[in-house]
């Protein structure tokens, strides 16, 4: 420990930052962090960040939102279409933006369950819908990863939701992510 005042959890922090750092530049890899890097403390932000994520998701402390999508011609769409929008709740003083949630979770791999949540807590809202509410919705985008679309397990996923939510699946789109 290089000066005092320095805590065992500074020091175990300083450590996971350091081996993920070493992990992601590849195999056979030694990396150093002296604290108070500024690298030690960006990626020291980012793992709390991820933590922040896994304890929402664990904690249902995640908010979904409905973006209205509306035609901007004289084009009439029958029905209510939107976009469906998360947020994480109660994340502390530190703003990050919904994108850099989202890089985050890509980064470290979260972003299947990320996926699974929404698709899971969308279906379970529309389904608690009143048969009027759902009889007037035409489409709601639920957006993807590209990491879910690869992912083998994805489709029998998506069709044991749909199956236990018992909603009809032209209701529901699901839209590549940019990223």
């Amino acid at each position: 420990v290089e000066r005092s005042g320095t805590t065992a959890a500074d020091v175990l922090s300083s450590a996971d930052v350091a081996c993920t750092q070493a992990k992601r530049e590849g195999r056979n890899q030694i990396r150093t962090c002296r604290l108070g890097d500024a690298e030690l403390g960006r990626r020291r932000d980012e793992l709390e960040w991820v933590a922040r994520i896994k304890r929402n998701l664990q904690e249902d402390a995640v908010q979904l939102f409905a973006q209205p999508i509306c035609p901007l011609g004289p084009r009439r769409v029958e029905g209510a279409r939107f976009e469906v929008l998360l947020r994480l709740i109660g994340t502390g003083t530190e703003p990050r933006s919904p994108a850099g949630v989202i890089e985050l979770a890509e980064r470290y791999g979260l972003m299947g369950t990320l996926d699974r949540w929404v698709i899971r807590h969308v279906l379970d809202a529309l389904r608690a819908q009143p048969r009027a509410v759902l009889a007037a919705i035409d489409l709601c985008f639920i957006n993807v990863s590209t990491v879910s679309l690869r992912d083998e397990a994805f489709g029998e996923f998506i069709h044991a939701e749909l199956a236990r939510s018992r909603l009809p699946a032209q209701k529901v789109c699901l839209e590549v992510t940019e990223t």
